[in-house]
């Protein structure tokens, strides 16, 4: 059973948004997770995550102000056109007064062939869908399983960006059509650079990273040889791989190694407990992200080869 409603929808938002932002009108409940977003050009997408932000930066800091954006009494759907540097890309956003959520995985119609289905991971929506238009929302008569866990940002060390506020589907969880838990790549990674980045992240975005952990987490490279990365063929000392560091990112020596990663093997070996905002968000984007992303592809072709 479904219910919709047009230009105005007065139930779809999860109850549990009502916990962290007890100010917002209850009358609206229930969830936008596997709802369906039709457009006027006849396309539509099920949506089956969904990321919130609260536009006040004393309830979540993470989110962006605009004081000039005059916030909706209703629920609002919108396409929305995003930019960062020189990237562009557009957003499913549903808003509602100061709360907002962006759909961050879906399934939908292909453009050629309605028939056909596709699907998506990440905040992107698929390109053939970014200029439609007056939308209408249905959603399951009863609230659908859910599971909550932190959003995907790039930097977590602002007070909120460890709540819980991203909402998956449970059964699309189930089948492994979900974004990942990106700071804990590290229960399901093979021992390697990225398994490592993801502890020393995790455990230092939560503040219990203690110089145990960092002895562990040397102990977690040597095993996979890290040294060799740095142009050494045995286990080198402290103080050559600082000096063989120094060397590689001043391009004295032949050897090929990102700045991430090279950050990262000096936290560790220097036992960095204070790590720095900009490291962390360095070793984020150039390691985690990255992963993330590669993640994200597999799992969308591996939803659509099964279920296509």
């Amino acid at each position: 059973r479904m219910k919709y409603a047009v230009l105005s929808p007065a139930e779809f938002i999860p109850n549990e948004v009502f916990t962290e932002f007890p100010g917002l009108d209850s009358s609206y409940k229930v969830l936008l997770v596997n709802s369906i977003v039709v457009s006027q050009e006849g396309n539509w997408i099920l949506v089956t995550q969904v990321e919130a932000y609260y536009h006040d930066h004393s309830i979540d800091d993470v989110s962006q102000i605009n004081r000039h954006y005059e916030y909706p009494e209703k629920l609002e759907v919108a396409m929305e056109k995003c930019e960062m540097g020189k990237g562009t890309w557009y957003e499913l956003r549903f808003r509602y007064q100061k709360l907002e959520f962006i759909a961050t995985g879906g399934i939908f119609c292909e453009e050629k062939d309605k028939t056909k289905i596709g699907a998506f991971l990440g905040v992107a929506v698929p390109s053939h869908l970014t200029l439609n238009t007056n939308f209408l929302l249905f959603s399951l008569h009863q609230p659908t399983e859910i599971i909550s866990c932190v959003r995907m940002l790039r930097n977590y060390k602002k007070k909120a960006s460890l709540k819980k506020l991203c909402f998956k589907s449970l059964f699309f969880e189930s089948i492994d059509f979900s974004t990942p838990a990106q700071l804990e790549l590290y229960k399901h990674e093979p021992n390697g650079f990225i398994s490592v980045c993801s502890k020393l992240l995790h455990l230092a975005i939560i503040g219990q990273l203690t110089e145990r952990d960092l002895e562990d987490l040397e102990r977690n490279m040597i095993e996979f040889r890290h040294y060799e990365s740095l142009g050494f063929t045995s286990l080198p000392t402290k103080e050559a791989v600082m000096e063989q560091i120094e060397k590689i990112s001043k391009k004295i020596v032949p050897v090929k190694l990102g700045k991430a990663k090279l950050t990262l093997i000096k936290l560790i070996v220097n036992r960095s407990l204070d790590i720095s905002n900009q490291d962390l968000m360095l070793l984020y984007n150039e390691i985690i992200s990255w992963k993330v992303k590669s993640l994200n592809r597999e799992r969308v072709k591996q939803f659509v080869k099964t279920y296509q």
